[in-house]
């Protein structure tokens, strides 16, 4: 997708009335227009990694290991995936925490270059890293409870 589809794709959306923004609390323009564009840019990037490999024309050139998986690299690819699937889950329905998750998959950690990456202001990318990080110790409470536990005491 070109730049100038990019812009008009965003654009469209808003004007249909896919995407709006809070009445109650509006965003600069600016900011709410960069959101939608980065969020139309992360759909098409997840489409294009989709299309990018085809398991029809993979199945061909690819011959499997016929060993099976050792039992440690099987249940460690099996976490993966319910990971991966959880944070779909958690990330489903909510726009800020998948802006969120963009912008530190491309690298920005710190909440100053996330807010900034987004458009937001530095207690917006607070709330969002605080949600995400709820959300993810209520479907893994095993796993992110005692990382936030052991974060907070030192």
């Amino acid at each position: 997708m070109s730049i100038e589809e990019l812009l008009h794709t965003s654009l469209d959306r808003c004007l249909d009335g896919s995407r709006t923004w809070n009445d109650d609390d509006p965003p600069e323009l600016e900011a709410f227009l960069r959101g939608v564009i980065k969020s139309v840019a992360y759909s098409e990037r997840k489409k294009w990694l989709g299309k990018k490999t085809s398991p029809r024309e993979d199945a061909g050139s690819f011959d499997p290991d016929p060993r099976p998986l050792p039992d440690a690299a099987l249940e460690e690819k099996e976490a993966r995936e319910a990971l991966a699937k959880d944070l779909e889950e958690i990330l489903a329905g909510d726009e800020d925490l998948g802006m969120l998750v963009l912008a530190i998959q491309d690298g920005h950690v710190r909440r100053s270059d996330i807010a900034q990456a987004l458009g937001w202001t530095p207690d917006r990318a607070t709330a969002a890293r605080l949600k995400l990080q709820r959300a993810l110790i209520r479907h893994r409470p095993d796993q992110f409870a005692t990382h936030k536990k052991t974060r907070g005491a030192s």
